[in-house]
């Protein structure tokens, strides 16, 4: 296969006759016919942010047969080197020399009959239990590396539908990686010829990583009920990776969703999905972001203040209200595509901050190190005070109940397994905080912080791990010997700052790893 037009830009490819288009950008992606004309009638581009994020629309759409062609289009994993593009060849780490086709030493000719072996094997698994061939970008990764992960996809057991739609991102991401290493010296980056380039570079210049969202959404429901009603209040930030980089290097806004529709949706949504847990409707706000051509991963994250209705005499319905300031209860969902982080690219996790704490007993701080500038006496009765900050981790099991996606062979379907309750859960964790806080003797904030989270885990089985950042609120002894009087550890002056910030994550551990 030939090696792309280098001498090209999106300009050249706009204005070609559709034959001559599908041969020069075919290299990108090892060919697929039906794809490349349905990329030819969507032109111009006008830039190559555009042209990969018309790409990634264009085969998310297609039917499925035509997705297929464009899958097995690439080679298999481990083909023969000779059978390959160039491009394959590369990617595949053939051209170096620790992986070259029959490398020297003793026992090389077995491992690598082995290798071989196995990516026969896992192929054919493969390709009868999906019908399609296995398609992952390798840039250079050593292939038993890559082996692994196939062989772990076998043992996960994703649907059909899932792992297609991951080997389809896969596709778009290798094209877009065999056009960043074709760019001619001197040009700038992907994303970058438009009119905020300085021209010619003068050295290896990119756009790093990059997000861009609104922040502080302010929404107050007032959801109607049988007893009065039930306040919500929200304040929301929405956060979207994806292929935005156009945007910042070349002022193309074709895949950038305004923050000022993402304010609206919130509000739109809300009249629809704010009616239980802020987990779920972070989970619902989630979904519909991430279902934009140009975005890869939707983050949505939740801070919610109380309102407790005000007791009276009667039964009169609820609508009076105060705030209850005790803690602020916080939410964060995270939803890519199937080929991002997570299960089917899912991330849940609740948590809460702002609950002020103190122990007036059965805490203590002493056996730490000297020198000339510690002035800190030991202690084995203190007055301990912090405001305690945690964010839990939902475990995969977990978030599978609430992903929405098509459940793996050989699991219950969605149906049939109970979903998450996140209220009864975060009220599991707040009693298990509150009890181990109470009862337990603290030598030290740090040790604190792993005694609550032990009790959090025990407490909460869906939990993979939590993280805690706990400020020490110093409280100290006032001096009352000016006034002929004698202190008994009754009387404290309390400080905001300078304080200690203690910060820790206890996770279940791996059981391969015990």
């Amino acid at each position: 296969m030939a090696e792309p037009r280098l001498d090209l830009d999106v300009a050249d490819l706009d204005a070609l006759p559709e034959d001559a288009f599908a041969d020069a950008v075919a290299p990108l992606f090892e060919g697929a016919p039906r794809f490349l004309a349905r990329l030819a009638g969507a032109r111009p581009f006008g830039s190559w942010e555009r042209f990969f994020l018309e790409a990634r629309r264009i085969a998310r759409g297609m039917p499925e047969p035509e997705q297929v062609e464009l899958v097995d289009a690439h080679p298999r994993l481990g083909a023969p080197p000779g059978t390959v593009s160039d491009f394959s060849r590369r990617e595949q780490g053939y051209d170096r020399p620790d992986h070259a086709d029959r490398p020297a030493g003793p026992g090389s000719a077995d491992a690598v009959a082995s290798a071989d072996e196995r990516s026969v094997r896992l192929n054919e698994a493969y390709e009868a239990r999906y019908g399609f061939r296995y398609c992952t970008f390798v840039n250079g990764r050593p292939r038993p590396i890559v082996l692994t992960e196939l062989a772990d996809t076998l043992a996960a057991g994703p649907s059909r539908a899932a792992e297609l739609a991951r080997a389809i991102e896969a596709v778009v991401d290798i094209a877009q990686a065999r056009r960043d290493a074709t760019r001619a010296p001197g040009r700038a980056p992907r994303g970058q010829e438009g009119p905020y380039s300085a021209g010619p570079m003068t050295g290896p210049i990119e756009l790093g990583e990059h997000r861009y969202g609104k922040e502080r959404i302010r929404l107050v429901r007032v959801v109607p009920g049988p007893g009065g009603h039930l306040v919500r209040d929200l304040t929301v930030a929405v956060s979207l990776e994806g292929t935005f980089g156009a945007a910042y290097t070349a002022g193309d806004n074709a895949g950038v969703v305004a923050t000022d529709t993402m304010k609206n949706t919130v509000y739109a949504l809300a009249a629809e999905h704010l009616s239980g847990p802020i987990e779920d409707f972070a989970l619902s706000l989630a979904r519909h972001f991430v279902e934009a051509p140009s975005v890869q991963r939707a983050t949505v994250s939740i801070d919610e203040a109380a309102w407790r209705p005000i007791d009276g005499p009667g039964s009169r319905p609820a609508s009076a209200f105060v705030q209850d300031r005790s803690w602020v209860r916080t939410a964060r969902v995270s939803v890519g595509r199937p080929d991002a982080r997570g299960p089917s690219g899912i991330l849940i996790q609740s948590g809460l901050r702002d609950l002020t704490l103190m122990k007036t007993a059965g805490s203590s701080f002493s056996g730490f190190p000297r020198d000339r500038f510690t002035t800190l006496a030991e202690t084995d009765d203190r007055l301990m005070a912090t405001r305690l900050e945690a964010e839990w981790t939902f475990g995969p099991a977990a978030q599978s109940r609430s992903s929405g996606r098509s459940t793996p062979p050989g699991e219950p379907s969605r149906s049939d397994r109970p979903q998450l309750d996140f209220e009864a859960s975060f009220e599991r964790v707040r009693t298990a905080l509150l009890a181990s806080f109470a009862d337990h003797q603290s030598p030290s904030v740090q040790a604190t912080i792993w005694i609550l989270g032990q009790a959090v885990l025990g407490a909460e089985p869906a939990i993979e791990s939590i993280h805690f950042r706990l400020p020490n609120l110093h409280h100290w002894l006032v001096d009352l010997t000016p006034f002929g009087m004698v202190n008994d550890g009754t009387v404290f002056v309390a400080t905001s700052e300078p304080f200690g910030l203690i910060e820790g994550t206890v996770r279940r551990a791996d059981p391969r790893s015990v």
